[in-house]
């Protein structure tokens, strides 16, 4: 006899794709005492399925039931107060506003952080200044070196090429 089609519904149990009646067909073939040797390894899975679906259940429907009214009896019975707390629109959004808030300290912070690091990293050059403390003369440009600094990093922003130095008398 030809079991493919048991052998299939068998495939697709283990892969959890079979639908109620085709689970009720495989418990129904083993069920049967006359279950192929090659088959035989499931029939005790299929059969303790079917036998435990037809077990009663250990607790009946009247369980609590009967429990509450033990417990009310013997006056062990705990009285359960449930009250309906009211959200005001505020509540709901509080932790939306600390979230805002959290974000904008953190973006507060880094960019002071960030401003910090950059007025640190990056001085600009007061040429003044530079020739105040060093007493160097800012009328002779060519002897200056300060001065040939600034004009050099001139060019370079600007593209500019170096201007013509006429040569000395």
């Amino acid at each position: 006899m030809n079991y493919k089609y048991i052998e299939q519904l068998i495939e697709r149990y283990f892969a959890a794709e079979t639908s109620v009646a085709e689970e009720r067909i495989l418990r129904a073939f083993f069920a049967d005492c006359n279950v192929p040797s090659h088959l035989q390894q499931y029939t005790s899975l299929f059969r303790f399925v079917a036998e435990e679906s037809k077990a009663p259940a250990v607790l009946g429907e009247e369980f609590d039931e009967k429990l509450i009214a033990r417990l009310r009896a013997k006056g062990d019975m705990p009285e359960v107060h449930v009250r309906a707390i009211k959200m005001t629109l505020g509540a709901r959004l509080r932790p939306l506003w600390r979230a805002a808030a959290a974000v904008t300290l953190l973006v507060a912070i880094a960019g002071t952080a960030e401003e910090a690091i950059d007025k640190t990293t990056s001085i600009p050059m007061n040429l003044q200044a530079v020739e105040a403390t060093h007493g160097v003369d800012s009328t002779d440009a060519e002897h200056n070196p300060y001065r040939q600094v600034q004009e050099g990093l001139k060019m370079a922003v600007t593209n500019d090429t170096l201007p013509q130095v006429s040569p000395r008398p």
